[in-house]
């Protein structure tokens, strides 16, 4: 008997807080159909999409991406976007009748609520998809940490590479008029010009970074950092 609490006893514990997960990972099928649908029916949506760098990976559902990849490959070569178009792209990939045939595209088109609101679609499947690989990346790193690397700053280094990787992802759209900068940049350059001084703003004491930023300025977050592995730690 006490041989045999003590094989019990020496398992190996799993971590405290895991746990066999089977949950379902962030996506949004109805999102995804109503976009593919506005595409079908109007060229605006996949101009969108485009400039937002959507990729046929960001969509859950493998259906979804195989028609988006189509649309993006006829769009590519300058032709048309519509039911048949795309149906006979897919049938060229072998992938129309495993799909559901040219009914599947006619049901997304059909089931789209408003071309209109594209851009809202857009911005739920690329959120989804962002959420996915936050959760891939988080399991990653979880190995990094449970194959007891002997190199802790190169765990590290590859755990912050992880989520930098999936930042870089997002977009920030950042475009402005130009008629609505100019008023506000120019008086700003005649300031600096009648200063004659290269510092503008406040010293920060730090001459190479002064003359970067022309010291810190009004209404300004200066973030000084680097990339994983850069030497931050040396």
């Amino acid at each position: 008997m006490s041989d045999f609490i003590e094989q019990r006893n020496t398992r190996p514990a799993a971590p405290r807080g895991t746990r066999t997960d089977s949950r379902v990972p962030p996506h949004n099928l109805d999102a995804e159909a109503s976009l593919l649908g506005a595409m079908l029916l109007n060229e605006e949506p996949i101009g969108l999409a485009s400039e937002k760098q959507l990729v046929p990976e960001d969509f859950y559902k493998p259906a979804h991406g195989h028609v988006y990849a189509a649309i993006r490959s006829l769009t590519s070569a300058a032709e048309a976007v519509d039911v048949v178009t795309v149906a006979d792209e897919l049938r060229k990939s072998n992938l129309l009748d495993e799909l559901g045939g040219l009914g599947f595209l006619q049901d997304l088109q059909n089931a789209t609520p408003s071309i209109s609101s594209a851009g809202r679609y857009i911005t739920i499947v690329r959120d989804t998809s962002i959420l996915r690989r936050l959760i891939k990346g988080a399991s990653e790193i979880a190995d990094i940490g449970y194959s007891a690397p002997a190199d802790i700053k190169i765990a590290i280094d590859k755990a912050e590479q992880i989520v930098f990787d999936i930042g870089d992802e997002q977009i920030t759209d950042s475009l402005q008029k130009l008629h609505d900068l100019t008023g506000i940049v120019i008086p700003i350059l005649e300031s600096r010009y009648d200063s004659k001084s290269e510092i503008t703003g406040v010293r920060s004491g730090y001459t190479k970074l002064d003359k970067l930023l022309s010291g810190f300025q009004p209404g300004t977050l200066n973030i000084v950092g680097a990339r994983p592995a850069m030497g931050k730690s040396a």
